[in-house]
């Protein structure tokens, strides 16, 4: 991961302690962000669990950690970006952001 940030090697750290190559955490990226942005409903928290259905379940585990990493709160001094990720996070908690008027 040259070139990545701090919190990007945080991020993909429990797909790299599972055991996938960077072949395999890209195209899982790859298919998080390509299904993400064509699909018109958004895909659902069950949609992204789905992109390793067919994974052993210590890398089933290690992608539900990677999408609460995602989709956790922004480190001190960051603001989050609006990505399907947050809206999927927000629905599942109730938590929806508040715009700041003025």
């Amino acid at each position: 991961m040259i070139g990545a940030s701090a919190q990007q090697h945080w991020i993909l750290r429990p797909l790299v302690e599972a055991g996938l190559t960077r072949d395999e955490m890209s195209t899982l990226l790859f298919r998080l962000a390509f299904d993400s942005s064509i699909d018109p409903a958004r895909p659902s928290a069950l949609d992204l669990q789905a992109l390793v259905g067919d994974q052993p379940v210590h890398v089933r585990r290690a992608w539900l950690e990677v999408l609460d990493r995602m989709t956790s709160g922004p480190a001190d001094g960051e603001t989050r970006a609006e990505t399907p990720l947050n809206r999927n996070q927000q629905a599942r908690t109730g938590a929806f952001p508040t715009r700041a008027t003025g």
